[in-house]
């Protein structure tokens, strides 16, 4: 199976060129500008029910390739735990009706840091992928922010939780912007990638100790290294998205031509 085309998609868009996009608008136009699947937030559905939105991506053709859970895996105290399991369980009901095989976590990776938050966080996750086998889903981690940027980390969660089924979501920008080779990294992590985001930065910089920063740019236009990164997934077989991170709405239509040029 060939890589496919993906869009990182928080809410659908909801008016374009003046004229307003009902959900059928919207699936049309991100279809025509050549995405295959979609990667999906809660707050895509906000009151829309997720059976709904799973008819109308079928009517258009699309799949959701990885659906989105918001928790905080580190934080202490049954309420915390609770309301953590709450968001899983609500995130493995939309992602079994929404067809998505991939379950994705965050709001963990952003807010923490050190040797003890990485193992409450393996502990946490650990604790919860019985419950992603049992549903036929797999859950996965990105390389993001404070806690979990380093490649090492990662094969590290992965040395610890990949026999239970947890795999991994590489962001080639995010080590970019770590200052992390991105090509290395895709490298030692491959084995366990399933998915992946894309975006580019120019113009890294530090704006103190782990605070980095950098100008996001339209995909390929930026520092990032795609190519080195493309040869390496397709001499191992990579067939899962590259999912387009899209800046502002004004990138998405060519953010993703540039991935059709580059899966053509």
């Amino acid at each position: 199976m060939a890589m496919r085309t993906g869009l990182m998609t928080t809410e659908p868009i909801r008016e374009w060129q003046g004229k307003p996009l009902d959900l059928d608008g919207y699936l049309a136009l991100v279809r025509g500008w050549g995405t295959a699947t979609l990667d999906l937030f809660p707050t895509f559905l906000n009151t829309l029910p997720a059976s709904t939105l799973r008819q109308a991506m079928d009517r258009h053709g699309l799949t959701c390739a990885c659906y989105y859970v918001p928790a905080d895996l580190c934080a202490a105290g049954a309420e915390a735990e609770a309301a953590a399991e709450a968001a899983f369980a609500a995130g493995i009901e939309n992602a079994a009706i929404l067809g998505s095989p991939l379950v994705f976590t965050y709001g963990t990776q952003h807010t923490y840091a050190g040797e003890d938050r990485f193992q409450r966080y393996t502990e946490r996750l650990g604790s919860l992928l019985p419950r992603f086998a049992a549903a036929g889903l797999t859950l996965v981690v990105e390389n993001a922010g404070t806690l979990m940027h380093k490649v090492e980390d990662m094969v590290r969660l992965i040395a610890t939780l990949g026999g239970e089924g947890l795999r991994l979501c590489l962001d080639t920008g995010n080590f970019h912007l770590w200052e992390q080779d991105e090509v290395e990294a895709t490298r030692l992590a491959r084995q366990w990638t399933v998915h992946f985001h894309v975006k580019d930065y120019v113009n890294q910089h530090w704006l103190g100790a782990g605070q980095p920063d950098a100008t996001q740019v339209d995909l390929g236009t930026g520092a990032v290294r795609h190519a080195p990164v493309l040869r390496i997934l397709r001499a191992t077989g990579y067939s899962g998205v590259l999912a387009l991170e899209p800046q502002s709405l004004a990138a998405i239509e060519p953010g993703l031509r540039t991935i059709k040029g580059w899966l053509r």
